[in-house]
């Protein structure tokens, strides 16, 4: 009982350790796509926000 949960837990600290150890990496790779398709929503909504506002003044 007791020693399968010590190797659960090793087990556990193991993978998390590697995880957190390779998370900086996937985040920047990840991080261009995620701003670009950002920008883009937000340009596109921007875009269409000012297009539907009437001229003034």
């Amino acid at each position: 009982g007791y020693y399968g949960w010590a190797q659960a837990l090793e087990y556990c600290n193991f993978i998390c350790y590697f995880y957190l150890l390779g998370l900086p990496f996937v985040y920047m790779a990840l991080l261009p796509e995620v701003w670009t398709s950002i920008r883009r929503i937000f340009v596109h909504r921007n875009n269409r926000r000012t297009a539907q506002m009437p001229r003034s003044g």
